[in-house]
């Protein structure tokens, strides 16, 4: 029997996102998608926190290169576009990635145990089983896991035991914003990879759902905040505060919002902050490195301001910190805890709060 950390079903937007992000973390993954080929992509306008996941994981220059770029911002390193490929390039990425795809191959059932997922597919030469840690459904609104899982149509349910429900599959209202299905799938992908190689306890992922899909909507917002504002409160934040949108220029480091952008040098290079975050969790020390050494021993990327990051810009007022200051930042480059100034056993604290984060 085929074995692998995650099963995607489905191989458009939402399911090859997944794989990528996925991928990106160094979880094997298998996607089934039961069209015979890809078909011809829609086009669709990636807004600027779209693009700065595409560049996260190579991406960025690949569409650049084939479209023309919108207005740019201050507020991020990415500007908007207009473009009809992204999911032929999110094919091509993951099979760079090792993704193994399984064109013109359907599910057929499935079934959940303490050790996994086991997965009846059917493809041309007949049906086999794959088993799987976890299982990804983006096979859309009409989504046959959903039904076999007997989630109604309104039910807005994206976990169920060891599968987990993205794009049109996790949310069946009629829309078709790509940036959100992107945005969704990058959210569970490093979770689901911290809980795969155990770095994270299981109930990590329960985040994704208060995170992609609350139940508390947030207040009414400028579209700029709504796409680079937007604040998450959950479990995987520590003292995050509201939910209220952020414009870009408030971005400060606040607990559950996207790190801010800023131009900085680093190794003699210029970069956006932004550049820092993908993979790994990050820590940026305050100047007078009060935290320098905190992060030893732990899954952390430590920068310190005026060391390994320098700036015209004050780094510490555009973060919220004073020079005797640290935060947190996920993978996902939103801001898990901060702290403005030292504390009385920093070692432990960032230790503590890693705890938190990662439900262990």
């Amino acid at each position: 029997m085929p074995r692998t950390q995650v099963l995607v079903v489905g191989g458009a937007l939402s399911g090859l996102s997944a794989a990528v992000f996925l991928a990106w973390h160094g979880v094997r993954c298998v996607v089934v998608e039961r069209e015979p080929q890809l078909p011809p992509g829609t086009r669709r306008t990636l807004n600027p926190r779209t693009m700065e996941l595409l560049r996260q994981i190579g991406l960025e220059y690949t569409i650049m290169r084939q479209c023309a770029a919108g207005p740019s911002t201050e507020a991020s390193p990415c500007t908007a576009v207009s473009f009809a490929g992204v999911e032929a390039v999110l094919r091509d990425r993951a099979e760079a990635l090792g993704v193994t795809m399984c064109f013109g191959t359907s599910l057929r059932s499935f079934s959940q145990g303490a050790d996994g997922v086991t997965a009846t597919v059917v493809d041309g030469d007949g049906d086999y089983e794959i088993h799987a840690d976890y299982l990804v459904a983006a096979d859309g609104p009409d989504s046959g896991t959903r039904v076999a899982l007997g989630l109604a149509a309104g039910d807005r349910t994206c976990r169920a035991g060891k599968v987990f429900l993205v794009g049109k599959s996790a949310n069946t209202m009629p829309h078709d914003d790509g940036n959100i299905f992107l945005q969704d799938a990058q959210n569970l992908a490093w979770k689901l990879a911290a809980v795969v190689k155990g770095l994270a306890g299981p109930t990590l992922v329960d985040t994704y759902q208060t995170e992609r899909h609350p139940d508390t909507v947030p207040p009414k917002a400028p579209a700029e905040a709504m796409v680079l504002g937007y604040r998450y409160s959950s479990d995987a934040v520590v003292d995050p505060g509201d939910n209220t949108p952020l414009l870009a220029h408030q971005l400060r480091g606040q607990p559950g919002s996207r790190a801010p952008h800023v131009r900085v040098t680093f190794i003699g290079r210029p970069i956006s902050t932004l550049d820092l975050y993908g993979r790994d969790f990050v820590a940026l020390i305050g100047s007078n490195g009060t935290w320098q050494h905190t992060t030893h021993g732990l899954p952390v990327q430590a920068y310190r301001f005026g060391t390994h990051l320098h700036s015209e810009t004050d780094l510490e007022a555009a973060h919220g910190i004073t020079p005797d200051g640290a935060l947190l930042v996920r993978p996902d480059g939103f801001v898990a805890w901060r702290s403005p100034g030292p504390v009385t056993d920093a070692a432990e604290a960032m230790a503590k709060t890693l705890r938190t984060i990662l439900s262990r």
